[in-house]
């Protein structure tokens, strides 16, 4: 049971991880600088880096069809906060013209960059000059052939400054290029200085669900009183949730929730009246990815995922009568070892005032319990949840 979760949990948690360096493909807003210099404000969609450096989609209103944008009809486009990208030559399969290059420090230097599948190359601008940089180790039946070229172009554009002249070593990657031309700037003109890299933050909110189960339990006659019966019940769920989103479509959710769950059945026979009763008190454990819809303030979304859940108590009681005669009164306990399920649905998010997220949801869920390969109980429900996040 234990490697079971485990393996459910790792890829969940790889599925979400890809959303995460995933673009969110959503509309972001920000604006765009046309070729006579005018800002014009709007929303942009946030795609891949290769796709952006080629062209970007346009809209002035979210209601409003895209404009496709390349660098013939703008010189920039900003998604607040994040990206900034200018219209600079860019040096592609021995062919030179312009390419919209994410810019990451503005200054006396500038630095731009371009994702070339699968590395990152740079430009490098100082006043008029400009040089591209890039680094291509190859592997040699010597072995690894580093390529350091790279050194040297930075060192001289940016011989101004000492301490990147005498450096023994200047590393490649983002943030070493960003520290290098940064400190170039802070020694030439440290008020011109401007860091344009701002990291994607996880928001994270922590919130209440409570909720409406209509469910069929089921349980088998695999433990005593080995009698096997159904039972449709109406119950709640109430509990906590955590609610992480490093996108604005795409969340991962965490929960705890208490549910108890309880059935009878009666039947008559030769041996007179038998009643079983059973309660169980379940504490279970969601995980769950959602994906809106839209980023609107009414956003519907879609959920799944996985739910572990913990024993806390158990009852059964069997009770035989015959002629209004109570014969026997025995009560037992139920034994799992595994206790397991899923839930899917959809639901509504209603932002109020960007800062109470509430969320309606309709779903289904199943949890099964087993004592090895033997099917004790299972839950089948239909969920009216609501989810308030702080």
């Amino acid at each position: 049971m234990k490697a079971k979760i485990s393996l459910i949990v790792f890829i969940t948690f790889l599925i979400f991880d890809n959303a995460l360096i995933a673009q969110s493909q959503e509309y972001i807003s920000g604006y765009m600088v046309s070729l006579n210099q005018d800002t014009i404000h709007g929303f942009i969609k946030d795609e891949k880096r290769n796709v952006l450096s080629e062209r970007f989609l346009f809209k002035k209103t979210l209601m409003s069809a895209p404009q496709e944008m390349k660098t013939s009809s703008a010189t920039a486009f900003h998604m607040i906060p994040h990206f900034y990208f200018e219209s600079v030559d860019f040096k592609k399969d021995g062919v030179e013209k312009k390419h919209f290059l994410r810019k990451l420090v503005a200054g006396d230097a500038a630095l731009y960059q371009y994702f070339s599948n699968p590395v990152f190359e740079y430009v490098l601008t100082k006043g008029k000059e400009a040089i591209q940089i890039s680094k291509k180790d190859s592997l040699t039946i010597e072995g690894v052939l580093k390529d350091n070229k790279y050194i040297g172009k930075i060192k001289y554009l940016l011989r101004a400054c000492p301490s990147i002249v005498n450096a023994k070593k200047l590393q490649f990657g983002e943030k070493a290029l960003i520290k290098t031309v940064t400190e170039y700037n802070n020694y030439v003109n440290p008020s011109a200085t401007k860091n344009l890299v701002t990291k994607r933050k996880l928001k994270v909110k922590l919130g209440l669900i409570a909720g409406l189960r209509f469910y069929n339990k089921s349980v088998s006659s695999a433990q005593p009183p080995n009698v096997a019966y159904k039972d449709n019940k109406l119950g709640f769920q109430i509990g906590g949730m955590l609610n992480l989103a490093y996108f604005r479509k795409i969340a991962l959710q965490l929960g705890v929730l208490y549910t108890p769950y309880s059935a009878q059945n009666t039947t008559t026979n030769f041996l007179g009246t038998i009643i079983v009763s059973s309660e169980i008190t379940n504490l279970e454990f969601p995980l769950q990815l959602k994906y809106n819809l839209s980023t609107k303030k009414l956003s519907p979304y879609l959920y799944g995922g996985i739910r572990i859940g913990k024993l806390l108590d158990s009852k059964v009681r069997r009770v035989r009568s015959q002629d209004g005669i109570q014969l026997s009164d025995d009560n037992y306990e139920f034994e799992f070892t595994d206790n397991f399920g899923f839930d899917l649905g959809t639901g509504i998010s209603i932002n109020v005032a960007n800062k109470l997220p509430i969320q309606i949801e309709l779903g289904y869920s199943r949890q099964i319990m087993r004592l090895s390969l033997a099917e004790v109980i299972s839950l089948n429900g239909l969920n009216l949840n609501t989810k308030v996040f702080f």
